[in-house]
């Protein structure tokens, strides 16, 4: 998965946010959507868990996995990556008073 990176910026927050190269969906991790939301991560992970057990939305098709290198270029992680399908999912579940002004 090749994306863009843009800055998300709404005077309260700045955020990196991955774009595709066609420019039409963004990607968020689990961390950037609590920051986005601004509620803890575990509360993310478990929304998105729900939204997966009920059938809601299809992990193949939301979320994309990306690999990158630690700090000391020593060991490689992945990192989930969901995309704006999800986001709204998660944003709608957290009914975080933020979310209305994003």
């Amino acid at each position: 998965m090749k994306n863009d990176v843009v800055i998300f910026n709404n005077g309260e927050l700045e955020l990196e946010v991955s774009v595709s190269e066609n420019r039409e969906n963004v990607w968020l991790s689990q961390q950037q959507m609590s920051e986005l939301f601004h509620v803890d991560r575990t509360r993310i992970s478990r929304h998105i868990s729900n939204i997966y057990k009920d059938g809601e939305l299809d992990k193949t098709s939301i979320c994309a996995e990306t690999a990158h290198m630690g700090n000391l270029g020593i060991q490689n992680y992945t990192k989930k990556l969901y995309n704006l399908d999800m986001i709204l999912a998660v944003g709608y579940r957290v009914k975080s008073p933020k979310w209305n002004r994003i």
